[in-house]
């Protein structure tokens, strides 16, 4: 059994998962969703499971879908500017790709995450 944080709204047959919803691989059909367009993430990633609290609180509020998928979008792109593929990951401006890498300066999987 997993957990997971859908990162982006989407509708899997008559059902609707919110961006942020907790995904539990012993409940939900996780290939399903991931078939349907969505995108999971493992809660052990603090700062996207912290995200997901706040949306599924916000979510309650009325908060669009859109803006939803937003905060979880933003919460793995700060996670990964601070992670392996980080400023001084693998594939980082010293890393595989180097200086002049697939996407400029930052190499493919950079400083930008």
């Amino acid at each position: 059994m997993a957990t997971y944080r859908l990162l982006n709204t989407v509708r899997v047959g008559s059902s609707k998962k919110w961006g942020g919803s907790l995904v539990d691989s012993a409940v939900d059909d996780v290939a399903g969703i991931q078939a349907a367009g969505g995108s999971v993430i493992t809660t052990g990633n603090a700062g996207v499971q912290a995200a997901g609290v706040i949306c599924d609180s916000l979510r309650l509020q009325g908060v669009p879908d859109y803006q939803l998928d937003g905060i979880m979008l933003a919460a793995m792109a700060s996670q990964g500017a601070q992670g392996s593929q980080g400023a001084q990951g693998a594939a980082g401006a010293q890393g595989a790709t180097g200086a002049q890498g697939a996407t400029g300066a930052q190499g493919a999987q950079g400083a930008q995450g």
